[in-house]
């Protein structure tokens, strides 16, 4: 019986401290394209759903006359997911997802300048994406953040 619930604790720990595999599947929620709800400033995000292992994506902003624009994209990568950005097309800066759950994604990457972090939340048809220079949101010092609205078919 002693066996039985010291086996039970340490299968209960090993649970509870065991980090979940990050599934492209779990991402599907943000899925579609979204309307930045600025007023200084027009700014969508599209992304395709999930298959293959990749979800594509792209970004623009237009300030008056001037557009900016990121290629993106989410590859599932053994048991993680990579989400990868090319501001401008330039080279592409891999960060790694820490956080993947229902309406939530962090990706991270400790060696890049700026951002450091990108978290997406989803509640029902809005959608924030916010940048930081910490690891974390909570962590950083300098943070922007963009809110969106689902597009109406």
């Amino acid at each position: 019986m002693r066996f039985f619930l010291t086996s039970l604790i340490l299968l209960l720990a090993i649970g509870i401290t065991a980090d979940e595999p990050a599934s492209l599947e779990e991402l599907n929620w943000l899925q579609g394209c979204w309307d930045g709800t600025d007023p200084n400033r027009q700014t969508e995000e599209c992304w395709s759903s999930p298959g293959g292992g990749l979800m594509l994506g792209y970004g623009r902003t237009i300030r008056q006359s001037t557009a900016g624009f990121e290629y993106l994209r989410l590859e599932q990568r053994e048991n993680t997911v990579v989400f990868i950005a090319q501001p401008s097309g330039g080279p592409p800066t891999e960060f790694m997802a820490t956080e993947v759950n229902e309406g939530f994604a962090r990706f991270a990457n400790s060696d890049h300048d700026f951002p450091r972090v990108i978290e997406y939340q989803r509640l029902d048809d809005a959608l924030t994406a916010t940048i930081g220079d910490g690891l974390t949101i909570e962590d950083s010092e300098n943070t922007a953040t963009l809110r969106f609205e689902r597009r109406q078919p």
